[in-house]
């Protein structure tokens, strides 16, 4: 999986790469919506599929379907194209990922799927700190058709390793109905889970407000460090935070606790670009992105086991596509209006990247005490637990 998620970042970081070369400033944002807006537009229908096809049959052809697209885009190296095949493996890419946490469960075990989701987070972790890394070294020196190359294989690679590792009987379709029926599914399972229904304002909020940091970082960041390469040191902080996080959320001790990690994940999140955009300092400004990273770690791990744990088996797969929908297009709108202007300079829109997440899991941490509180007293006063509603507990 890391060999996967390092190709990705690579190749779209070459092709990133060769789209600003090409002297249009709109093809480098070209690389960066069609990598968005498909997966966007398809996840919903995508998630039905992973819950009402054979997974491991589905999880297959998604990648080899990404393995194809990416080698035409070796083979043809017009650029206008490579993108188009980019959005492709981007389509297919959801629903790789909406099957394989789908099929977690039954690889892993129950007992072991907090330490499954852990080691998944440590991967993307891992991918972003290697892949650009990689990417832009071996694109100094081989070009992006190397890297798509590379990705190229990386699918056959899993594909090949999926058929092998993934019983047959693993994960059946477990509704039977038109596969493009009830594409809303996955958006109300979300919503009915006792842990992530009530989050989702400070869920959505989160991935917003740090993709507003990604666009406004780049100019501030580099404007305090002085160079790209200390940029690239400082982001890379980020990455070398979270693999921890996501190891430390991972521990069988934290099994019961995982809404809690959720809010405490994103309040560290919040309050790191918080101290990044108010003490313009290239040290501080790293540290806090290594504490942040930290709970970008544990969050991630957070999120991912709470929907294990609390949407029926029958729509994780919708459930999931449907999260990563809502990512992409909170990453989308975060692109934005993270571009400094002439009214909000980079720095501002960095301190209300932190300031918004942070407002959210303070107003969200007190409701979701109160409900808690009441749920409480209503015990102590005597009243029948049963049919109690849960929606307020932090515990997954």
């Amino acid at each position: 999986m890391l060999f996967s998620l390092v190709g990705d970042a690579a190749a779209a970081l070459g092709l990133a790469l060769d789209a600003a070369h090409s002297g249009t400033s709109w093809n480098v944002t070209e690389v960066y919506v069609a990598g968005l807006v498909p997966p966007i537009l398809f996840a919903p229908l995508i998630g039905v599929l992973a819950d009402r096809w054979r997974a491991r049959r589905l999880w297959i052809v998604s990648l080899l379907a990404q393995a194809v697209a990416l080698g035409a885009a070796t083979v043809l190296p017009a650029l206008h194209f490579r993108i188009a095949m980019l959005a492709v493996a981007g389509v297919f890419g959801v629903a790789a990922s909406a099957v394989g946490f789908k099929l977690l469960p039954d690889l892993a075990g129950t007992e072991h799927l907090s330490r499954a989701n852990s080691a998944v987070s440590v991967a993307n972790s891992a991918s972003g700190l290697l892949g650009p890394a990689l990417g832009a070294t071996a694109h100094a020196i081989w070009g992006s058709t190397a890297l798509l190359g590379f990705d190229t294989s990386s699918f056959l690679v899993i594909a090949g390793a999926a058929v092998i590792a993934v019983p047959a009987s693993s994960a059946q379709a477990t509704v039977k109905s038109h596969p493009f029926r009830g594409a809303s599914a996955g958006f109300r399972a979300l919503r009915e889970s006792s842990v992530i229904g009530p989050m989702l304002p400070l869920l959505i909020g989160l991935m917003l407000a740090t993709s507003i940091e990604g666009v406004a970082g780049v100019f501030y960041i580099r404007d305090v460090v002085g160079n790209d390469t200390w940029y690239g040191y400082v982001l890379a902080c980020w990455a070398l935070g979270s693999i921890p996080g996501a190891v430390l959320a991972g521990k069988g001790s934290l099994k019961g606790r995982q809404g809690q990690l959720v809010v405490i994940g994103a309040g560290m999140i919040s309050a790191g670009l918080l101290v990044a955009g108010l003490v313009p300092n290239g040290f501080v400004i790293a540290a806090a992105f290594i504490f942040a990273g930290l709970g970008n770690g544990a969050h991630n791990v957070a999120v991912r086991n709470s929907v294990h744990s609390t949407v029926p088996e029958t729509f994780h797969g919708q459930a999931w596509a449907a999260y990563s929908a809502m990512s992409r297009a909170s990453v989308l709108i975060g692109y934005v209006l993270g571009t400094p202007n002439a009214a909000l300079t980079s720095r501002t829109l960095v301190i209300a990247s932190g300031a918004l997440p942070l407002a959210l899991t303070l107003g969200v941490s007190f409701l979701l005490w109160r409900r808690s509180a009441g749920q409480a007293l209503q015990v102590a006063v005597g009243e029948p637990e049963a049919g109690q509603e849960k929606r307020g507990s932090l515990s997954a």
